[in-house]
């Protein structure tokens, strides 16, 4: 199975409010961090107390001007439901007391390719393709998803998530 065909259309998701969704939306479009169009993002029915009409989707875009993450209306066009990392009641780690590799929470623990890719689209900042992601050692793909994972918990500001350097083999992009 290829990613593409694990994006659904918008129009098919069944629950508006479901945790860990991961969208594609042209307003999150940039040549330089993100030409895919995809971010984390979630429904809002209302945006700092005032009630939205209609609700909108907000998603994480990163600027590279102020080197920060900020949140934007979009219109997402698909979707799909990502793994998040085993939280510590679950006998996992805890990004914030331990350096040892988090873990995806299904596919017992495995970090397959799909999910790698999956992790390294939320940070807006790795080059990811799927044919190469899929020739890296188990080895690489647990150093690229936990590095991944670290970078998305930092940036949603959570203070104190131990982030390690970027491995070797997770390119940036240049443009």
């Amino acid at each position: 199975m290829s990613m593409r065909d694990l994006w659904r259309p918008i129009t098919e998701l069944a629950d508006r409010y479901a945790p860990n969704l991961l969208l594609r939306a042209p307003e999150l479009v940039d040549l330089d961090c993100n030409p895919h169009g995809v971010g984390p993002g979630y429904w809002q029915d209302d945006a700092d107390g005032i009630k939205l009409e209609k609700g909108a989707w907000l998603c994480a875009k990163w600027s590279m001007t102020s080197d920060e993450w900020y949140e934007v209306a979009c219109q997402p066009t698909h979707y799909l439901v990502i793994e998040g990392p085993i939280k510590e009641e679950e006998d996992g780690v805890d990004p914030f007391e331990s350096a040892d590799l988090l873990r995806p929470r299904g596919n017992g623990g495995v970090v397959s390719a799909d999910i790698c890719l999956n992790a390294l689209l939320l940070t807006g900042a790795g080059e990811a393709i799927e044919s190469e992601i899929a020739e890296w050692t188990q080895a690489q793909r647990d150093a690229a998803y936990d590095w991944a994972m670290r970078v998305h918990l930092s940036a949603s500001d959570n203070e104190g998530v131990i982030v390690p350097k970027r491995p070797e083999h997770v390119r940036l992009l240049r443009r």
